[in-house]
C-alpha cells in the first residue's frame, strides 16, 4: 500500500474492464437477490449466498485495459459459473497475458497463462432461515508456468468462506450481509511483486456491509478487516472501506438493445500494517444470451395478458 502513485495506478490501471456474460431475464433483473448475485467482481468483492440458477451457464471475459499504461502485458481473465443444482454452484477462471507492445516488450513477444482457479459454493436450504440466507464455499488458485512477475504474485491460494445475507422485511430494498473467510497461501517461486489483494501470508477476514437497491442502481458498502493473527507467520492487519454503485442502463441509453449494460464504480480506502492506500475501480459490463445464436434455439412466443 503505497504512495500517491498508487492512486494514479488505480485510476488509470483499472478504469476500463469489459465483461461479457450471459443475460438474465427481465424478471430476475428487478429481483434484489438476482442483483446481488450479478454484482461485478472488482467493484463489489464479497461473496454472497445467492447462486446461479440450476443448469444456467455464464461465461465472462475481462480484459484489463489499464495494463496498457502501467505494465508490459495485457491481462485477460476468462471465467465461468455453472448452477449445478438449486444449492450448488461451480466456478472457474483462468488469467492470461500477452505483450501489448506499447512499453518495453515487443508486440506478442511473450504470452501465456498466469493463473488458474476453481471453486464451488453451496447454499444451505434451511440453515439460519428465515432470517439469514447462508452459503459456504471455497476457491483454490495457483500460478501456471513461470509468467512475468507483473502478472502473478507467485502464491497458491486456498480460500474457504461462509457468507450470510438478510433482506429486511420492513425495508425490502436493503440487504445486509456478513462474510467470514480464510486465505491460506503457499509460495511457488520467488517474485518481487507484492499481492495488493492479500497480506502475503495466511490470513483471515470478516466483511460486513449492506446493499441498497434503488431501481436500476445498486449502492453498496463493504467494511473489511483482515489479519494474520493466530494463523500467520507475521503480525499484520488491514482495514478496508469499499463503497460502490452499479447502474443498469435504461433502454434509451443503450439504444434499446436487448442485452443488459451495467456501469460500476467502486472506491477503496485501506489502512494497515504496510501503510495506507486509496483507489478507484471502474468497470463496464454487457450481457449476451448466446443461446440466441444457436440454430435450434427458438425464443418463447410472447403472450398477451
Amino acid at each position: 500500500m503505497n504512495s500517491p502513485s498508487s492512486l494514479a495506478r488505480w485510476l488509470l490501471g483499472n478504469a476500463a474492464i469489459l465483461s461479457l456474460a450471459q443475460a438474465q431475464p427481465d424478471s430476475q433483473r428487478s429481483d434484489p437477490a438476482a442483483n446481488e448475485a450479478a454484482i461485478m467482481p472488482g467493484v463489489f468483492n464479497t461473496q454472497l449466498p445467492q447462486t446461479l440458477r440450476e443448469q444456467h451457464l455464464r461465461f465472462t471475459v475481462r480484459p484489463h485495459f489499464g495494463d496498457l499504461i502501467h505494465e508490459d502485458y495485457l491481462g485477460v481473465t476468462f471465467a465461468t459459473r455453472y448452477g449445478l443444482t438449486p444449492q450448488w454452484e461451480l466456478n472457474g477462471d483462468v488469467d492470461t497475458y500477452v505483450a501489448h507492445g506499447l512499453r518495453n516488450e515487443r508486440l506478442l513477444n511473450h504470452a501465456g497463462l498466469s493463473r488458474v482457479g476453481i471453486g464451488a459454493k453451496y447454499k444451505f436450504p434451511k440453515l439460519f432461515r428465515p432470517f439469514w440466507e447462508t452459503a459456504a464455499g471455497a476457491s483454490y488458485s495457483f500460478p501456471v508456468g513461470r509468467p512475468p512477475s507483473d502478472v502473478t504474485d507467485g502464491y497458491r491460494h486456498f480460500r474457504p468462506y461462509l457468507t450470510m445475507s438478510h433482506t429486511f422485511e420492513n425495508h425490502p430494498n436493503v440487504t445486509g450481509f456478513i462474510s467470514y473467510g480464510l486465505d491460506l497461501v503457499s509460495r511457488t517461486y520467488a517474485t518481487n511483486i507484492p499481492n495488493e489483494d492479500s497480506l502475503n501470508d495466511n490470513s483471515w477476514a470478516i466483511t460486513p456491509g449492506f446493499i441498497l437497491h434503488r431501481g436500476p442502481v445498486n449502492y453498496s458498502l463493504e467494511i473489511s478487516y483482515s489479519s494474520t493473527a493466530v494463523i500467520g507467520d507475521r503480525q499484520a492487519s488491514s482495514v478496508s472501506l469499499r463503497p460502490s454503485l452499479e447502474w443498469t442502463l435504461p433502454p434509451r441509453f443503450k439504444f434499446h438493445a436487448r442485452n443488459r449494460w451495467v456501469i460500476g464504480l467502486g472506491l477503496q480506502a485501506s489502512y494497515g500494517s504496510d501503510g495506507s492506500d486509496f483507489g478507484v475501480n471502474a468497470r463496464i459490463q454487457t450481457d449476451f444470451d448466446f443461446k440466441r445464436f444457436l440454430p435450434w434455439h427458438r425464443p418463447k412466443p410472447e403472450t398477451n395478458p
